[in-house]
């Protein structure tokens, strides 16, 4: 290592709280403090949600457009998303349009939270003659199989009698067919990967509404009637296109949103983290810097099944790279990973007990650890 070390940040949002660039960019303000000539390198990261378009478009050079869609209650709202590639590819946030975060406590109610406003964002995307689209499908507050999105593309859920029965995912135990015939024909023409952190299938004990219900609103009783009305709208997309998706990886991604890219737009599932890292040509930047940051806004029990920190820790790991993780908090038992995954681990709620401090002041935290407890990374 020379005198003054490569180091790379290259790190996740702190989900609610602060961007993945705005914590790069904290943390290198921090080590900036310490040594102002130090060389510091930021690779702002998602594994395909929050972040996702700040960190392509931040990373290919693109450009910003906003656009006027429905949130997960039918609501007008404006959800940003990326343009890149010369205009030619868009990068879009499922959570712009239909994300948790778009609702109150009180407002969460997946039996009638509708992915609408995300095949709106398709269709603008469409509109601006994009040929292909990438979209993260992180932090929703749907459980509706991508109902909506196909219909606000075109597509229409019928009972016996051909009548429509809506977007709403409690009246799904009603279809009794789809009607492709009108969606928007320019789907066929592009390519559409979606980037998920997340391997559940659509239905049953590990699917969309039994691991993640609960946390969008729904009580037991709603989670048994959610899980049996996206089973017939597998049952009955599987009937019209002859083919099944239920037990895809990432189809119960988003309340199910996975299986209705795949199932109605012809989309690709990919891992978040993995579509990201080989984007940036993250592990050639690890190979050519000194000391690696991550981190992301909790890191728990589920950092260690492949979340962003460890999948860059790993990487850092192959190439003998220090690696450091700066967190918001940690639970207990993600300290184990001290020693097998992070070099050295630092949090903002070691200090600070105020969880509302700690989440509205992250950058003041994140620059004053990094001033205060990276020291010695400065002086080797």
């Amino acid at each position: 290592m020379t005198s003054r070390p490569h180091i790379l940040i290259a790190i996740d949002s702190f989900k609610g709280s602060i961007s993945s660039y705005d914590a790069a960019s904290a943390i290198e303000r921090g080590l900036k403090k310490i040594d102002s000539n130090v060389k510091v390198e930021k690779v702002p990261l998602a594994d395909g949600g929050e972040g996702t378009v700040e960190a392509i478009i931040s990373y290919a050079k693109g450009s910003y457009v906003t656009a006027t869609v429905h949130d997960p209650l039918m609501r007008n709202v404006s959800a940003v998303y990326g343009l890149f590639n010369n205009n030619e590819t868009a990068v879009l946030e499922m959570a712009a349009a239909s994300g948790i975060g778009l609702l109150s406590e009180d407002e969460r109610d997946p039996a009638i939270a509708t992915t609408y406003g995300t095949g709106e964002l398709i269709l603008d995307a469409l509109n601006k003659n994009c040929g292909s689209i990438i979209i993260g499908i992180g932090g929703s507050a749907t459980n509706d199989g991508g109902v909506g999105m196909a219909m606000a593309l075109g597509a229409k859920l019928l009972d016996y009698d051909g009548q429509d029965i809506g977007y709403e995912p409690q009246n799904f135990s009603k279809l009794y067919s789809i009607d492709f015939s009108q969606i928007d024909p320019r789907i066929k023409n592009m390519k559409i990967t979606v980037l998920c952190d997340v391997n559940n299938p659509l239905v049953g004990k590990n699917g969309a509404s039994h691991v993640y219900g609960s946390q969008k609103g729904a009580d037991k009783k709603m989670i048994e009637l959610l899980d049996a009305n996206l089973k017939h709208l597998a049952d009955v997309t599987e009937m019209e296109l002859g083919r099944s998706f239920r037990n895809i990886a990432g189809a119960g991604a988003a309340g199910g949103l996975g299986f209705g890219l795949v199932a109605f737009l012809g989309a690709r599932l990919q891992s978040g983290i993995n579509f990201l890292t080989e984007f940036v040509n993250l592990e050639k930047k690890i190979r050519e810097s000194d000391i690696v940051i991550t981190g992301e806004g909790k890191v728990d029990s589920q950092t260690m099944f492949n979340k962003l920190p460890v999948g860059i820790a790993e990487l850092a790991k192959k190439h003998n790279k220090k690696t450091i993780c700066i967190a918001g908090q940690f639970e207990k038992e993600a300290f184990r990973m001290h020693g097998e995954q992070f070099d050295e681990m630092y949090f903002i709620m070691e200090e600070v007990v105020n969880n509302e401090d700690a989440m509205s002041n992250a950058a003041e935290h994140l620059e004053r650890i990094a001033s205060e407890k990276l020291k010695h990374l400065l002086r080797n």
